[in-house]
């Protein structure tokens, strides 16, 4: 899927062979990276505190997004673990 937000990305210099997409909806960039389940993906964080270095490194958001509570409980749920 390529549209105005997956360019937006690649600009950027952010590309993955396994990106299937990205919209923007409400002023929320969605990326969709690999084959996570849908609904693991659709997890909402009601509130994520990001440390200076996860504010501008990728690698570091994604580790504090995925160890929040609500993606922990989600993966629980799923039988993911």
């Amino acid at each position: 899927m390529q549209d105005q937000s997956s360019s937006f990305l690649e600009r950027l210099g952010i590309r993955h062979s396994s990106m299937t997409g990205a919209s923007k909806e409400d002023g929320v960039l969605k990326i969709r990276l690999g084959n996570a389940p849908p609904k693991l993906l659709d997890t909402v964080i009601s509130k994520l505190l990001l440390d200076e270095m996860a504010q501008f490194n990728a690698f570091s958001a994604i580790s504090a997004i995925a160890n929040s509570d609500e993606m922990q409980a989600e993966v629980d749920r799923l039988g993911m673990r």
